[in-house]
């Protein structure tokens, strides 16, 4: 199933207050958000949280070990030892650690 087919569900929960969350349940993208918060919050919020849930989505198609691997044969570097997604870089697109040979994009 593309991501863009994946259907969306938004539940508003009084216990939630300041954050929201996405998550994949049961083949479909569940966004949680507090229960007060307005309209046009809601819709920025979940359309962020959205795109980001199908980026993560497509991206799981990709052979970023294989690809990494092609990159540093390619132009005489070390073999990686790991290439791996992360969810935790917001400033950077990648980084490395040269000592343990490890990648995350």
């Amino acid at each position: 199933m593309r991501s863009q087919e994946v259907p969306v569900e938004v539940v508003r929960s009084a216990r939630r207050v300041r954050t929201a969350q996405a998550k994949m349940t049961e083949g479909r993208i569940k966004v949680m958000i507090p229960a007060g918060l307005s309209k046009a919050d809601e819709s920025r919020i979940v359309a962020d949280l959205v795109s980001k849930m199908r980026r993560q989505i497509e991206s799981r198609s990709i052979d970023l070990p294989g690809r990494a691997g092609a990159v540093a044969k390619r132009y005489g570097l070390p073999q990686p030892v790991s290439a791996e997604w992360s969810d935790r870089q917001n400033m950077r697109w990648g980084s490395c650690s040269t000592g343990t040979g490890r990648i995350r994009i």
